[in-house]
């Protein structure tokens, strides 16, 4: 039933078709997204301006026993919507904890995307309301008019003057088998696994393309490095599955692959490359994040709440 408060309303639950999205929607919370997962979720929760049908935010979480996750299925998860105020952003969170008490939820957990997406506001809220926080490493390129080549380590833009020889591709979704190929290839040269395998990948992939980029760099005919890269909104890209093969560790195609990326990010109005956590099994991966340190990399957080809910 929705419950009205400070000029908002809160709905859970199905919302009808004639609510407008006041934003742009993260992928991960999009429906297309969400129907391509293995399971859907079991909380939906809605935060829309009184009277009207404007859609303000949105919450989705899976239950795991007694617990209620956001999300199971991404990255991320956490609040999408407009930027609210740290009153409204407090309400939605209290009404979301009341809800999933009244439905014998004991504890909540919310994986909110790295502060380099703007989260500052449910950072303070959390924390407030007694949420405990876990931090994760995360770096990211800022998009600017400012040369990629301008924050690189001057090792990295030694090797980057002497890539003449690759070549920078950005494929059309057909490519996907022979991109992740190479990427699972590459992890198989140093004993990793990928958490998707590529039915699991395909299916979103075909479900939502303008979503996707698939980038490359080539020598002559060969794959030398490659990454997914997910259009996680208008302003935000994440850098999935990024990989080169071992043959041309000197030569770091890498550098280079970022560096062609970062120009195509820039033409595209694109405020922020993510490249994401760097860590294998709670353990932090020092030579990953000296990398993407020395490729201009800034470094932030990731946070992942939880709260011990009171009984209903």
């Amino acid at each position: 039933m929705p419950v009205k408060t400070s000029g908002y309303i809160f709905l859970t639950g199905t919302v009808d078709k004639s609510y407008q999205y006041r934003y742009h929607q993260c992928l991960y919370h999009q429906e297309a997204y969400r129907n391509c997962q293995p399971e859907r979720e079991d909380f939906c929760f809605w935060w829309g301006r009184s009277g009207s049908n404007e859609i303000h935010g949105t919450m989705y979480l899976y239950r795991e026993s007694n617990k209620a996750i956001s999300q199971l299925f991404a990255p991320f998860g956490g609040f999408d919507g407009v930027k609210l105020s740290v009153e409204n952003a407090n309400e939605f969170i209290l009404a979301v904890i009341r809800s999933l008490c009244d439905q014998g939820i004991e504890h909540m957990e919310i994986r909110q995307p790295p502060a380099c997406y703007g989260t500052q506001v449910w950072d303070e809220v959390l924390l407030n309301l007694g949420f405990k926080v876990k931090y994760l490493e995360n770096h990211h390129l800022s998009i600017s008019n400012v040369p990629f080549s301008t924050g690189l380590h001057p090792m990295e833009r030694r090797k980057l003057s002497k890539s003449g020889k690759f070549k920078f591709e950005v494929n059309s979704i057909k490519s996907l088998p022979d991109i992740y190929n190479h990427i699972k290839s590459c992890r198989d040269e140093r004993h990793q696994r990928l958490s998707m395998d590529y039915e699991q990948l395909s299916r979103v992939v075909k479900e939502l393309p303008n979503h996707f980029l698939l980038c490359c760099v080539k020598y002559q005919n060969q794959i030398a490095a490659s990454a997914i890269i997910i259009k996680v909104n208008p302003y935000c890209w994440y850098q999935f599955y990024p990989a080169h093969s071992s043959e041309f560790n000197k030569e770091s195609p890498m550098v280079f692959l970022l560096s062609r990326l970062y120009d195509y990010a820039q033409s595209q109005g694109v405020r922020v490359l993510d490249l994401g956590t760097s860590e294998l099994n709670g353990k932090p991966l020092e030579g990953l994040i000296k990398f993407k340190s020395r490729v201009g990399g800034k470094p932030g957080r990731k946070a992942i709440y939880t709260k011990a809910l009171p009984p209903a």
